[in-house]
């Protein structure tokens, strides 16, 4: 971005309460820490660059809210989610638009390990679901890349088929 790096995620753990999430900042060859104390990402998370607003962006889904995070270039803002907003998920694809202008979410795993596949769009206030047909089967651990002018949503895990039984005739036992 603007010729940097960025790098964010866990620094330190002294316990499993006491956990420092750090972010750096590389450019001209030279690294600097721009935060020491960011929002906890445990878990699966995903991070993207809002270009049309310079923030980066962290939606953070728990049991009980949903929140986004955000780098201003100073500080780090929280917006939580008032109305209309993606339930609790992990491991979801997120990439930012620059033709929606907007950041968007697919996917991912519930709150009871199941599959998603909804479609939202995070403007920078307000969440927004997406209702398409048709749409991708539901997926976790799946990744976005933005390439041209759309967004290109590849790999995941999709449930696996139950096994195919093989049904033989039945054969009695015995004379009659």
């Amino acid at each position: 971005i603007n010729k940097r790096v960025f790098v964010y995620g866990e620094a330190k753990r002294s316990s499993p309460e006491n956990v420092v999430f750090e972010l750096w900042e590389y450019k001209a060859l030279t690294w600097k820490k721009l935060s020491a104390e960011g929002p906890s990402i445990i878990g699966s998370r995903m991070i993207a660059f809002d270009s049309k607003r310079n923030r980066l962006v962290i939606p953070i889904f728990t049991e009980n809210e949903s929140v986004v995070w955000e780098w201003t270039g100073e500080s780090w803002e929280k917006e939580r989610c008032q109305s209309i907003c993606p339930s609790y998920r992990t491991r979801f694809a997120f990439v930012y638009s620059p033709i929606e202008q907007a950041a968007l979410l697919f996917g991912g795993l519930s709150e009871k390990r199941d599959q998603l596949g909804d479609f939202w769009k995070w403007n920078g206030k307000n969440w927004e679901q997406i209702i398409t047909t048709p749409v991708p089967s539901p997926r976790n651990s799946v990744h976005f890349a933005f390439f041209k002018t759309y967004p290109i949503l590849y790999g995941g895990s999709i449930r696996k088929r139950p096994p195919q039984t093989e049904l033989r005739p039945r054969t009695k036992c015995g004379a009659g």
